[in-house]
């Protein structure tokens, strides 16, 4: 998993709210994924009831459990430049 520290991931949580960040650690032992730079997006359309608001706000870290995440897409992967 290495290979994709640095990138840009969206993740899309089960309560339905978009965040996005920088992929900062995948910790395999107890199955979490730690963005950096995070920003939420809130639930946008995808929920009619429990609606969320987005933040401008960017987090320095947010982890998010295995078990929380329904839906992760990675946006821009970190290309490593060829010395």
């Amino acid at each position: 998993s290495d290979h994709l520290n640095n990138s840009k991931i969206r993740i899309i949580t089960n309560s339905d709210i978009r965040y996005e960040g920088v992929l900062y650690k995948i910790n395999a032992e107890e199955k979490t994924i730690t963005l950096k730079n995070v920003q939420s997006f809130g639930t946008e359309d995808r929920r009619t009831d429990k609606k969320q608001a987005g933040s401008s706000m960017l987090y320095e870290y947010i982890v998010f459990r295995s078990a929380e995440i329904k839906d992760l897409i990675v946006l821009k992967e970190e290309t490593q430049a060829e010395a």
